[in-house]
């Protein structure tokens, strides 16, 4: 009797993605802190029409200081006499165009403006003899307004967006069986290691 081998065929498929990888820098910030001395935070958080002309008053020095716009400009107040935390985000340049700004300053120059001596004390003068002519603001002051304790962090994030990153290679390949060439005859016996391997 004549036997034909059975040919044992594999395909072997490769795909090559090509992807891009783009860098987007996060919004650049400035957070600060300060401390109002003899003021009182529960008095003041209930009397809002103080509450609100200090938070006022804490954004146009600060604009008038930096030179940013107001909407750059997150102010929070907590106790401890008064907390002043301040974050300073810089407009990115669609913002700029829309708001029509210009000469927007550096980080550098405002971490600069809050880590040198004599700006401190000059913009400590100015918060101090502000914040002591708002109307009815003894209401909520223990003592004489004083502002200290200036403390300055500087944040810089990058957001890496991927649209994939980088070129490479995936491999898709077809399921290979390593068996023998058997003889016609030996079909049985190829069923039975095909259910073997199966079941493996």
């Amino acid at each position: 009797a004549t036997t034909t081998p059975i040919e044992e065929t594999t395909t072997t498929k490769t795909m090559t993605i090509t992807t891009t990888s783009t860098t987007t820098p996060a919004p650049e910030q400035v957070e600060f802190s300060s401390t109002i001395n003899n003021l009182d935070f529960e008095q003041l958080e209930s009397n809002t029409a103080v509450k609100e002309a200090l938070l006022l008053i804490l954004l146009e020095i600060f604009m008038e200081q930096f030179g940013l716009p107001s909407s750059c400009f997150e102010i929070l107040l907590s106790a401890g006499s008064v907390q002043v935390d301040t974050t300073i985000t810089w407009p990115t340049e669609e913002e700029q165009e829309a708001l029509n700004i210009t000469d927007v300053p550096e980080s550098s120059s405002v971490v600069n403006s809050l880590t040198d001596a004599t700006a401190v004390e000059s913009l400590q003068t100015s918060l101090v003899q502000s914040i002591s002519a708002i109307e009815n603001i003894d209401q909520v002051s223990t003592g004489e307004i004083t502002v200290s304790d200036f403390a300055v962090a500087t944040t810089t994030t990058t957001t890496t967006t991927t649209a994939g990153s980088g070129a490479g290679t995936a491999a898709s390949k077809a399921a290979t069986l390593h068996l023998p060439t058997v003889p016609v005859s030996s079909a049985a016996t190829l069923l039975a290691m095909l259910l073997l391997y199966r079941c493996a």
